[in-house]
């Protein structure tokens, strides 16, 4: 009976096909010459998820499937993917600086090959604006990008630079506070939740004259400071016979919900 690491490469070929991607990985490191037939077939996940959990344990995950070694995770990145996600949950500094030097340095060497990562929609959950800043340059995101629970706003003024930062589609930013100056780089995206450190009749009147006419707009919601404001001047930006009440509609499209310390307005379906 033949050996496994001596049949042809055209029915090694035909063992891969049948694979699943998991098992891909582990036939890569059979031998030498599985892993160059497997890297030259790919591995053919639709998913992979890089989480760096509570307890500070690194895990990669394709197609639901836990990897490991984490190795493998730059043949992994030069398929093109449907869905990636970075999700950190741990609060330990030097453990995400590492694994960011670590993702930064993997995508680093697919740039090299003239490769960008290529990805339908990414995902990064739990990070600060510092890390995607490290990171995002290195996704050719094809699709949407979602960002969400930001835990830190260092480096935001850099990151809203990016070319990327216009594929954001979905962002959840609600646990730290962003400088209303800032507030009109968030106008491209559909979905957004925010907090920013002040809210004015201005920025009222830039939501109705500039996030409203984004054609794919469907909610926002902004958190400030409670304060004291003039609540009617700011209703009357969007409804000029304004009398009373926390929510209205504006034209037929959308509804305004409005108090002292939060603005919303989402398209009605």
């Amino acid at each position: 009976m033949a050996r496994l690491t001596t049949l042809p490469i055209e029915i090694i070929n035909e063992v891969i096909e049948k694979l699943e991607p998991i098992h891909r990985l582990t036939l890569r490191n059979v031998s030498r010459n599985f892993r160059t037939a497997v890297d030259s077939h790919g591995i053919g996940c639709e998913e992979a998820v890089m989480s760096l959990r509570p307890d500070n344990k690194v895990v990669l995950t394709i197609d639901g499937e836990q990897v490991v070694p984490f190795n493998n995770l730059d043949v992994i990145l030069k398929d093109e993917l449907d869905d990636i996600c970075v999700v950190f949950e741990s609060e330990d500094q030097e453990k995400r600086r590492n694994l960011v030097k670590y993702l930064a340095s993997t995508l680093k060497n697919l740039e090299n090959l003239e490769n960008l990562c290529t990805v339908r929609n990414l995902e990064f959950n739990g990070l600060k604006a510092l890390e995607i800043l490290l990171l995002l340059p290195f996704f050719n995101v094809q699709g949407s990008l979602h960002i969400e629970r930001i835990t830190g706003v260092e480096k935001l003024e850099e990151l809203v630079q990016l070319s990327q930062w216009k594929k954001v589609s979905r962002l959840n930013w609600y646990n730290q506070t962003v400088n209303v100056a800032l507030l009109g780089n968030f106008f491209h995206i559909p979905w957004f939740y925010i907090v920013v450190d002040s809210f004015s009749v201005d920025n009222a009147v830039g939501i109705r004259d500039d996030l409203l006419k984004n054609g794919s707009f469907q909610y926002c919601y902004i958190r400030f400071p409670d304060m004291e404001m003039n609540i009617p001047e700011l209703a009357r930006v969007f409804k000029p016979d304004y009398t009373d009440g926390e929510s209205f509609e504006y034209g037929h499209a959308f509804t305004v919900t409005l108090n002292s310390s939060s603005f919303c307005i989402r398209r009605n379906e």
